[in-house]
């Protein structure tokens, strides 16, 4: 039996279907393929098509419940992006996705509106089931090393925002990242729940090892500021590495920073005019048990004490010279100011501008005493106890305003605590 192709011809001639002997058919140059509405073009086995196409209409792959892969490659070997049915998943294999295009300068992104004021949504929910025991990730960045690596910066997640001219910052909220936890109706934080705006964590597996090299840091949270331009705080302004706040209509903070477990609990270093400024307000204080407002120190001991123990300590630490006129290094300065210029008036009260010292021995204690002095090195001595700055002025004793000096007996100094030997001093009036 013999096979012929046959050509089909359009009214202008020219042949434009040509359908060959092995059942294949060509559409011609200058030919078209029209399906009319309503008619429907099956195929049953598979197509290759080498030519460009477009669509002017909805595509949609499969149907509901029964879906297909579609697949898209790149121009890198091993790079595509597929859209796996069974998986239900969208997978960008060594292939990235770009939201608009990156500059500094020029208007490349995707535009913000307040119509569209988000470029990328990711909404997850617990399906109204309650989770089980894993791990829940609305969006996970994960970047794997297999080789050391040195002066690089690599980030799992970046939130950036760039100013790309001179910007000024109104009343709002301006974050590179942002932790928002919002709750609905009464919600209870239970004994072992871990509830965090912002959650950091160095995980250390069994058998791993971390070794902080001399000059390296490790840290859960880092805040720099960083540049070559000039940072300042103006009066009245805040620039920090940490900030807590609160805004919320009735509650409060019951920690700003709350430290369960370190070496030191809070470190300050670097060069700075103050290591550590603690400031309070209170509005009718009772502070009648002896614990500080503006800062307390409390240390709990347990077992017997080795050495000395000490809630708190201050050094200076002298590494130059001190320059001439009666400079003064004190390792801690205490003092009162009353604003008498405002609503300051200690007429009911006692100015101890030293420091009051309380010891509430509930066991039997060897000795108690409010000081101990201790001055150590082979030509240093204790020149003064107490020290007058101001030479025109004596130190001494009174019953009252109105009288000299009085002889008010002995008052023990100080006890040598190796010998038990007592020392005493004794005040006179005048210059006997």
């Amino acid at each position: 039996m013999s096979t012929y192709n046959t050509l089909v011809h359009g009214v202008q001639g020219g042949a434009r279907l040509d359908v060959e002997s092995g059942g294949k058919i060509d559409i011609l140059s200058g030919g078209e393929l029209e399906i009319s509405s309503g008619a429907t073009f099956d195929i049953d086995a598979g197509m290759d098509i080498d030519g460009a196409i477009q669509l002017d209409n909805t595509l949609t792959v499969g149907v509901n419940d029964a879906g297909y892969d579609v697949k898209f490659f790149g121009a890198t070997s091993g790079s595509y992006v597929l859209w796996d049915e069974s998986g239900d998943e969208l997978v960008f294999e060594a292939a990235r996705l770009r939201l608009g295009t990156l500059s500094s300068s020029t208007q490349t992104g995707v535009a913000l509106t307040a119509a569209k004021s988000s470029v990328l949504d990711s909404f997850a929910d617990d399906n109204n089931v309650t989770l089980t025991n894993a791990v829940y990730t609305n969006i996970r960045a994960r970047t794997m090393l297999f080789k050391s690596a040195t002066g690089v910066t690599i980030v799992s997640a970046r939130g950036q925002i760039k100013s790309a001219d001179a910007v000024d910052f109104g009343p709002g909220v301006y974050a590179g990242v942002q932790g928002y936890m919002e709750l609905v109706d009464e919600s209870d934080v239970q004994s072992g729940a871990k509830y965090w705006g912002v959650d950091s964590s160095i995980d250390v597996p069994s058998g791993g090892t971390i070794d902080v090299k001399s000059g390296g840091i490790a840290a859960g949270l880092h805040a720099e500021l960083t540049g070559a331009g000039t940072a300042t705080q103006s009066s009245g302004g805040i620039l920090a590495g940490l900030y807590v706040d609160e805004q919320i209509t009735t509650g409060t903070w019951g920690y700003g920073v709350y430290v369960t477990g370190a070496t030191e609990g809070v470190y300050v270093g670097g060069a700075a005019t103050r290591g550590l400024h603690v400031t309070t307000s209170m509005a009718a204080p009772n502070l009648g048990d002896g614990y500080g407002g503006g800062a307390e120190v409390e240390i709990t001991t347990t077992g017997a004490a080795a050495g000395h123990v000490a809630a708190a300590s201050a050094w200076v630490n002298v590494n130059g010279t001190v320059a001439a006129g009666g400079q003064m290094i004190c390792a801690r300065t205490d003092g009162i100011y009353v604003n008498t210029g405002g609503s300051g008036d200690m007429t009911n009260g006692y100015a101890i501008y030293g420091a009051r010292m309380q010891a509430i021995n509930t066991a039997t204690a060897s000795y108690i005493a409010p000081f101990s002095i201790n001055v150590s090195g082979d030509t240093t001595d204790a020149i003064f106890f107490i020290y007058n700055g101001n030479g025109a002025n004596e130190l001494g004793y009174t019953v009252d305003a109105t009288e000299d000096d009085g002889k008010i007996g002995a008052v023990p100094l100080f006890i040598d605590g190796n010998t038990g030997t007592q020392y005493w001093v004794r005040v006179y009036s005048g210059a006997s």
